[in-house]
């Protein structure tokens, strides 16, 4: 039986904080694309995008993603923007269960502004700079999201991870007693 659960959603939805949760809960391995880059690169993903710029780190994204393919079981948190290229969510959607984390657009903020330093999409940018930059990746890159076998609100961790574990329950995905 493959049991892969792909996270996806806007950066700082949760999908790493959570995954990792939901795999301490559950006993299912966890893996994010973006720890998958830097270990195959040895490169931190700021470094990548600022020597080779998107383009060739979504390409580095999408050979993360489809490294997944081997696992039978895991939960895997993906970049934000990975849905939105070269057909991610459809091969998603085909080899696993994806979740969408839904977050609004003010706690998303207020998680960015804490830590945009880090984040190769908004380092420089001002807060209403950064404020216009999730308005606009959001509308390009909901439908992708939208296109998720399920949709969970993530504005508070604790209730997102108790739906997340419910839905690994509901979905029979073999976990650790």
């Amino acid at each position: 039986m493959t049991s892969r659960m792909y996270l996806i959603g806007f950066m700082a939805s949760g999908k790493t904080t959570l995954g990792s949760l939901l795999s301490q809960k559950t006993g299912l391995p966890f893996l994010d694309t973006d720890t998958l880059i830097e270990q195959a690169t040895g490169s931190a993903i700021a470094d990548l995008f600022r020597s080779r710029g998107e383009t060739p780190f979504r390409e580095l994204e999408q050979q993360a993603l489809r490294a997944t393919a081997f696992l039978d079981t895991a939960i895997i948190a993906t970049g934000g923007g990975l849905p939105a290229y070269r057909q991610n969510m459809t091969w998603m959607n085909a080899h696993g269960t994806t979740v969408y984390l839904q977050t609004d657009h003010q706690t998303l903020l207020g998680r960015l502004l804490q830590d945009h330093s880090q984040r190769p999409l908004l380092s420089g940018r001002s807060a209403d700079e950064i404020g216009m930059f999730i308005a606009d990746k959001m509308a390009e890159r909901s439908v992708f999201y939208n296109d998720a076998a399920y949709v969970i609100p993530s504005d508070g961790i604790a209730s997102t991870l108790d739906a997340l574990h419910a839905l690994v329950r509901a979905l029979n995905f073999p976990v650790l007693p």
